[in-house]
């Protein structure tokens, strides 16, 4: 980047150099300006369309739930909007041909003389000819540092770096007051000249480019430490990539095909399901399914055999019949059966994707297959998946503003990102390569332990088959709160083999990442690393013993015990993971899920 050199690696951009992020470097905190797309140097994206689709929704809940809790003065998204947003692969670089990915400038611009006090605010031509180590009053000879603090309105969201001035005799004569230096909040600015004193930060009128979005009373700005990285934070979602050679992104009903295969609603069409998959862009594109029926439609299949049209008479008979409530379930079962292999299986791809589960491993003798079946029956794991080369896109869509207070009923100050000359929504995309395991649990031990605890009231499942339906329908039967608690489980389940990789993967915990698929009772960690070493095919060939047995011994210690288990169950000490490693910001995590000593009956129990 302009303005000196910082670079980060590939994946871990996305969660430190996004427009309007910061970092500091050499004690002093920089802002990102603006990101350069790419040249051609990222992978491709092979389904831009299922990305905007998922994104956008996540892009709409987030930005309408920021307007709505704080009745902002904003318009709400709408499919317009989803129809204009961009998708850009931004530039990753390490200067190599002089090129840049993008530019940052020194934010905020006000520095103070930590002896006299002297307080200026330097703009760009000023600030390039300044003496940083010589402080501009004569009569002293301190040095200036950055002043550390900007403003945040809890109202409306804004940032700002606008300082009090006098209104006599400007910025001219400044001088911080340090009143007690442990306690921002009393320092002052002082004009010199006359004595009139002020707080530092000024009053927020909710104005946003000269538009009052906020019909609350002006509030005073926040103090925000720059260098406590809290100012700007971009969210970024991971999805899987539809494989270009499943030739299914063009289907407009993928989602609702993806539950029928899932739930072996096509089980007795299975051996002509190629076909039907060969023909399904063309005759989708020409019907409603929603008012299909067969006799009238029988003209889109005419260059069938009698067979091939019973069969598809069949599918589209069991498609119509399927409906999600969730989208976000429908794509986590989407991103299930590519993870599972179930894609490439089922129309014998070997190019798609190398999934290999567990016991099929190379290597992988009847002893370790016996130790480990009872390893993961303890911990409520029904299968294990290796994937030596997956195709992922992580995405910034935006950044939440200021302070995220704690807290299932928090909302943050989201705010997407958007082209400065359309005002288009916009998102920040980096494809890549990695490998992953997955981690597939137990559905009728999961759906047991949520009607144990009372979340659900339901009958116990007596297959596998009846569980997961249950769990799918959690969002769709309005029991949202079961899912939370699923959620939590899988969540904290993710964090503890993630906290533990790094002894036995060769992948410290910073390396990894999560993507969690609630729905369908799985997860999975996969690598961030720019070089693929092979860490996790080691790990379950040689040490998944070592690195899954001794989980319970884990999860029962935290040094802030009892502190730690009796309030949220989680912290910084024992489970929480850096920001771009965790998928939602280290929230929803605890341990007495699995302990069962407070506010669950635990799930190892």
């Amino acid at each position: 980047m302009a303005e000196g050199k910082k670079e980060f690696p590939a994946y871990s951009a996305l969660f430190n150099l996004m427009q309007d992020s910061m970092f500091v470097r050499d004690n002093l905190s920089y802002k990102i300006i603006s990101l350069y797309k790419d040249i051609g140097s990222n992978l491709e994206i092979y389904d831009e369309n299922r990305l905007r689709e998922i994104l956008f929704d996540k892009i709409e809940e987030l930005y309408n739930e920021r307007i709505r809790h704080y009745r902002l003065k904003k318009d709400f998204l709408t499919d317009e909007d989803k129809e204009t947003l961009e998708i850009s692969k931004f530039l990753l670089t390490n200067d190599v041909d002089g090129y840049f990915s993008g530019l940052y400038k020194i934010y905020p611009r006000a520095f103070y003389c930590k002896k006299c006090g002297n307080f200026h605010v330097f703009y760009s031509d000023e600030f390039k000819n300044i003496d940083m180590q010589q402080c501009s009053n004569p009569k002293c000879n301190g040095k200036y540092i950055q002043f550390p603090f900007v403003g945040f309105c809890e109202t409306c969201g804004k940032i700002t770096d606008q300082f009090n001035i006098c209104e006599k005799h400007g910025d001219k004569f400044l001088k911080l007051i340090q009143y007690d230096v442990t306690s921002p909040i009393t320092w002052k600015l002082r004009c010199a000249k006359c004595g009139t004193e002020k707080d530092f930060l000024t009053t927020c009128y909710h104005n946003h480019y000269g538009e009052k979005i906020s019909k609350e009373s002006p509030s005073k700005f926040r103090p925000i430490n720059v260098q406590q990285g809290s100012v700007s934070r971009p969210v970024v979602e991971t999805m899987v990539d539809i494989p270009r050679e499943l030739h299914l992104n063009d289907i407009r009903y993928l989602d609702y095909i993806s539950l029928g295969l899932y739930l072996g609603q096509f089980d007795a069409i299975k051996e002509d399901l190629p076909d039907i998959f060969a023909g399904l862009p063309h005759i989708l594109s020409q019907m409603d399914i929603r008012k299909y029926d067969f006799e009238n439609d029988k003209k889109y299949f005419d260059s069938f055999d009698d067979g091939l049209m019973k069969s598809y008479d069949i599918f589209f008979s069991e498609l119509k019949d399927l409906s999600f409530q969730s989208k976000q379930t429908a794509h986590e079962v989407n991103d299930y059966l590519i993870l599972t292999g179930f894609y490439h299986t089922l129309f014998n791809l070997d190019s798609v994707i190398d999934v290999v589960k567990l016991e099929d491993l190379e290597g992988y003798d009847n002893t370790l297959k016996e130790s480990h079946e009872v390893l993961k029956e303890d911990l409520g794991i029904a299968d294990i998946y290796y994937l030596s080369d997956i195709h992922l896109i992580s995405s910034a869509i935006g950044s939440n503003k200021g302070m995220v207070k704690i807290g299932p009923e928090a909302v943050p100050h989201f705010e997407p990102y958007r082209n400065s000359k359309t005002n288009n929504l916009k998102i920040l995309s980096y494809p890549f390569e990695t490998e992953a395991i997955l981690i597939d649990l137990d559905k009728i031990k999961l759906v047991n332990w949520l009607i144990d605890n009372k979340f659900l009231k339901r009958d116990y499942p007596e297959t596998k088959e009846q569980a997961s339906i249950i769990l799918l329908n959690l969002l769709k039967d309005d029991e949202e709160d079961a899912y939370v608690e699923l959620h939590k489980l899988i969540h904290t389940f993710s964090h503890i083999l993630i906290k533990r990789s790094s002894v036995y993967t060769g992948l410290q915990e910073d390396s990894c990442s999560e993507m969690l698929l609630a729905s369908l009772g799985a997860f999975l960690i996969y690598s961030t690393s720019n070089v693929k070493i092979g860490g996790f095919s080691y790990v379950l060939e040689n040490n998944l013993k070592e690195w899954f047995g001794d989980v319970k011994l884990d999860v029962g210690d935290c040094v802030f015990d009892p502190v730690c288990i009796d309030d949220e169950g989680a912290c910084f000490s024992c489970l929480y993971l850096a920001d771009h490693a965790c998928c939602n910001f280290n929230k929803n995590l605890d341990r007495d899920i699995f302990l069962g000593s407070i506010r669950y009956k635990g799930f190892w129990d």
